[in-house]
């Protein structure tokens, strides 16, 4: 509702483009599979407005960031039935522009916790683990101040821990053949 009268007032403002887009993007997570895949093709035009309007906030980049990474993460049927029932995928999703977008946003604001965690995701992901073992690095000296911030923070240290014991294994297999 918000972000409807948001973008009544201001369809070219960055406020209300991002509030829709974010509207969207959690009314995904809630939706079947079919509402799910319009929800990302419909979020396309409000989260791209809301980094052009607002090229310095965090947010809205943070939020592109996953629409690139989930869009071009879809499964074979989700795929398929973007380009059957849909019309075709959302245009321009790819991984390289998540990072793109979620080091923007990790730079714009690099003590928000939630930054990091995601940027060393996507990075973990792409088998970019000195890269993503620096941001978790970066997460871990952040002070956590709400609850969903401490829950990120236990996330990012995991992640480290499970990381740094990875490569300790490869260390000591290392040894061992030496």
């Amino acid at each position: 509702l918000y972000s409807t009268r948001a973008l009544v007032v201001n369809p070219e403002g960055a406020e209300g483009n991002y509030a829709e887009a974010l509207a969207l993007a959690n009314q995904a997570t809630l939706l079947s599979a079919r509402g799910r895949l319009i929800a990302y093709k419909e979020m396309r035009e409000y989260v791209f407005k809301a980094t052009e309007k607002a090229p310095k906030w965090a947010d809205a980049w943070q939020l592109l960031g996953r629409w690139h990474y989930r869009v071009d993460h879809y499964n074979p049927l989700e795929r398929a039935f973007s380009k059957l029932v849909l019309g075709g995928m959302p245009n321009g999703a790819s991984t390289r522009r998540a990072l793109t977008a979620l080091s923007r946003a990790h730079e714009l604001d690099p003590a928000r916790i939630q930054f990091c965690y995601d940027l060393a995701r996507v990075r973990l992901n792409q088998g970019q683990r000195s890269q993503a073992i620096a941001v978790l690095q970066e997460a871990a000296q952040l002070t956590p101040v709400t609850s969903e911030e401490l829950e990120m923070s236990r996330r990012c240290r995991s992640m480290l821990v499970q990381l740094n014991r990875k490569m300790l294994k490869q260390l000591h297999h290392k040894i061992r053949k030496t």
